[in-house]
């Protein structure tokens, strides 16, 4: 459950705010920021052509700056020198976790979000330099204030600079997914139950790396590797994984990134099948058929489905890669067993 622009003084839920639909109401805007908000899209990436996506999560997020309030929308921006503020409707923290996606462009002034209990600021975070891309960060409450009404305040009170922000959430373990567990591809831990190591094929037209440089990872926990040099021509490198049982697939985790090379893949494809001849691409929250690989080499990257599929079969498509002589690419897939799922 997800409360978005709803007011309220109870709250089971563990996404608070992920504006997926597609509305602020019941939010006061104070100022000229935050104008047509939320954005659809990621009209900032088409715009800029950056090499990376700005990191939202679903279809819809906040932005002091963008203007595309809805798919087909004239891709737009407001002016950096608009100044202002966005409040939530009041909700309830029970727990002394939060986390949230937040990147903007940093010049001078204040940009971020504040924590505010009766307008008083009890946690808060202020961008210090510019990060095009969003991360999740981590906001502490203090316990002693827990179940109380508090209100979200996000800020852009810069003449030269912009706030992004989405998927505010508590972190509880009442949120824990009920359909995503990991499917093995780590080495050995659940791998007998649905990923088998013969299952895993994997193309790549390079003499030194053939396909069987798919691999479970021993060097690199909880993924499965792939490496593969940069000289195609025109057929694509792919990782395809055989499940062991038709699942409900959650997701993915991704990361593109070689200890000893900087081979970030930073764009690819997803197709699934219940049966092997009947694939079907998996579409981004843009509604096209490329997903982004994220940015930073230290972490990975979650992709969550809305709604799940059902495959047996899927596998990864590579089609650029930040290094112009070599990629690589580790992943773990989330879900469970159709048949024990629902």
């Amino acid at each position: 459950m997800t409360l978005n622009g709803l007011p309220t003084e109870t709250l089971n839920v563990c996404v608070v705010y992920d504006f997926e639909d597609g509305n602020l109401n019941n939010w006061i805007k104070v100022g000229k920021a935050f104008k047509n908000q939320p954005t659809f899209g990621d009209p900032k990436f088409l715009r800029t052509d950056m090499k990376f996506p700005t990191g939202f999560h679903g279809k819809w997020w906040i932005s002091s700056y963008e203007n595309n309030p809805f798919f087909g929308a004239a891709t737009g921006v407001g002016s950096l020198t608009d100044v202002g503020s966005l409040i939530s409707p009041a909700f309830v923290i029970d727990v002394p976790i939060v986390t949230f996606l937040i990147g903007g462009e940093y010049q001078t002034g204040q940009i971020g979000v504040e924590i505010r209990r009766y307008n008083s600021i009890v946690a808060s975070f202020y961008l210090s330099l510019s990060t095009p891309y969003m991360k999740e960060m981590t906001l502490n409450i203090n316990e002693t204030l827990l179940g109380s009404l508090f209100n979200l305040h996000l800020i852009d009170n810069s003449a030269d600079g912009y706030l992004m922000f989405d998927y505010f959430n508590l972190v509880k373990d009442s949120c824990i997914c009920d359909c995503c567990e990991k499917l093995g591809m780590e080495k050995g831990s659940g791998s007998k139950y649905f990923i088998e190591s013969k299952s895993i094929t994997s193309f790549c037209n390079s003499t030194n790396n053939p396909p069987d440089n798919a691999r479970f990872s021993q060097k690199l926990n909880d993924y499965t590797s792939f490496r593969c040099l940069r000289d195609w021509l025109s057929d694509r490198p792919w990782l395809s994984i055989k499940l062991v049982y038709l699942s409900v697939i959650d997701g993915w985790s991704s990361q593109g990134v070689f200890a000893a090379a900087n081979c970030l893949v930073s764009t690819y494809q997803v197709m699934y099948a219940t049966k092997e001849s009947m694939w079907r691409y998996i579409k981004a929250s843009s509604g096209h058929n490329v997903w982004y690989m994220n940015m930073f080499k230290d972490g990975s990257q979650r992709q969550k489905l809305n709604p799940r599929i059902e495959a047996q079969h899927i596998k990864f498509i590579f089609i650029n890669a930040v290094d112009n002589l070599n990629f690589c690419f580790r992943v773990e897939i989330y879900g469970c067993s159709k048949y024990t799922c629902y």
